[in-house]
């Protein structure tokens, strides 16, 4: 009788045909990212005023959104064109981050004038640190703002006046 079941048949093609798809995926991503990070760096540096390298992160910060949402629209491109089986997730992380945290701090870091030297920092350090504080400042009032309507929500008033969880 048969101790060991029998070992599956693998076809070496179709592992093959995966993994080349696979890189082909990543290196068109990869392709797709450099060209329009560089082509929205041009685009941003050609179209804002030179500040004296005041602003010049916050531009990059804007070309690199810029590149990374452009991007994006490519790849969605050679997906409906059949060049890609599925766009990569991380391409839509990326530009997920870039949209609501990289552009809101650039955004920050351009209108702040600097009062991080309190806590010891100075220059580009100090509007950093000026711009994360208010971004955190904002993520803690739209927190609050978010869970106020479930707060004030028929079902909290049925638990007690008390929101789900508290």
């Amino acid at each position: 009788a048969d101790v060991l079941p029998a070992l599956p048949v693998f076809d070496v093609a179709d592992g093959e045909d995966e993994y080349y798809s696979a890189v082909r995926s990543v290196l068109l991503t990869a392709l797709v990212l450099l060209a329009t990070h560089i082509g929205a760096l041009v685009y941003t540096r050609r179209s804002t005023p030179d500040d004296e390298g005041r602003d010049s992160v916050s531009v990059l910060l804007c070309a690199l959104t810029h590149g990374l949402t452009w991007a994006r629209a490519a790849l969605l491109l050679f997906v409906l064109g059949g060049q890609l089986e599925t766009p990569p997730r991380a391409a839509g992380m990326a530009s997920f981050v870039c949209q609501w945290l990289i552009t809101p701090f650039a955004y920050l870091y351009h209108e702040a004038v600097g009062v991080g030297y309190a806590w010891g920092a100075s220059g580009v350090a100090s509007r950093a640190a000026e711009a994360a504080a208010v971004l955190a400042l904002l993520a803690v009032l739209l927190r609050g703002m978010l869970s106020l309507p479930s707060a004030l929500s028929p079902a909290a008033y049925a638990a007690g006046g008390r929101p789900a969880g508290v």
